[in-house]
């Protein structure tokens, strides 16, 4: 089972897909955290707005996102319900203590999600358990995978071009701003994924679409595997595989390989509960 150890449970999620047993993971990181927290969100070119601060970032395209409170709190009511929905095989990765605590609250976002989750924290572990410290051996797992899987799917965003070990999955493709037309892509994503096989493999890198489609199947499909990857997947996407500080494991380059030594010893990179 899932103990909160990035190990065991890296290994306990493997465990479960080679062995036929389905189950969705999403995850509540610090975009899904602002959005519960009801705080304007913003990720547009070169300048990211959260917690009443701005500052300046480098992200492509296909990660801009705007959270207006005032008109997207659909979207957060549905965000809501993933965070607060238990049952069995239904992973939540939260925020723990590797990660920064959203704003001046009093209590911490991993706080939050425990009592979400009845105070139990049975099927509750990190939300970067496919990063971090845990970014090379997922990567290498994942693979190892993806080469018996013959079909698939992939929700991502609709420039993605999937290659390698995804060249024979299909792509759900996510427009820019999903945010505000949530509900006819959830609509048409479902539609399609209540005729996959069981025991399917979608892997979703959406935002916090993710978590949303990830409760909705759960509930109507629960022979499905669900797993939000995030960016850790990038590269077979299509897409650049440059935009967070963990793709830097990845460079061998020696900029790359040096970027890799600083990072291995910042207080982000081991996973911490």
């Amino acid at each position: 089972m899932l103990k909160q150890d990035p190990l065991n449970d890296i290994e306990y999620i493997f465990y479960l897909i080679e062995s036929g047993i389905p189950f969705t993971f999403v995850r509540f990181s610090d975009g899904e955290m602002e959005i519960i927290h009801n705080n304007y969100l913003e990720i547009s070119e070169k300048v990211t707005k959260y917690r009443n601060i701005q500052i300046s970032n480098s992200y492509p395209s296909h990660d801009y996102k705007y959270f207006d409170p005032s008109r997207d709190f659909l979207f957060r009511d549905e965000l809501l319900l993933s965070a607060k929905y238990i049952s069995d095989f239904y992973f939540k990765g939260i925020a723990t203590h590797h990660n920064v605590d959203a704003g001046d609250t009093l209590i911490s976002d991993q706080e939050i999600l425990i009592g979400f989750n009845n105070r139990s924290l049975r099927n509750l572990t990190f939300s970067d358990l496919f990063l971090n410290s845990n970014f090379l051996i997922f990567r290498k797992k994942i693979k190892k995978v993806l080469k018996n899987i013959s079909t698939g799917y992939v929700v991502a965003n609709f420039q993605s071009k999937l290659n390698g070990p995804l060249t024979n999955f299909e792509l759900l493709p996510v427009p820019n701003q999903a945010f505000q037309v949530f509900s006819n892509l959830l609509e048409e994503h479902l539609k399609i994924l209540m005729k996959a096989p069981s025991k399917s493999l979608i892997l979703s890198s959406a935002s916090s679409y993710s978590n949303i489609l990830g409760y909705h199947l759960h509930r109507i499909r629960p022979d499905l595997f669900f797993l939000d990857i995030g960016t850790s997947l990038n590269d077979f996407l299509g897409l650049p595989l440059n935009t967070r500080v963990y793709h830097c494991l990845l460079d061998r380059s020696i900029k790359g390989r040096i970027s890799a030594f600083i990072y291995k010893r910042s207080p982000g990179y081991q996973l911490k509960w």
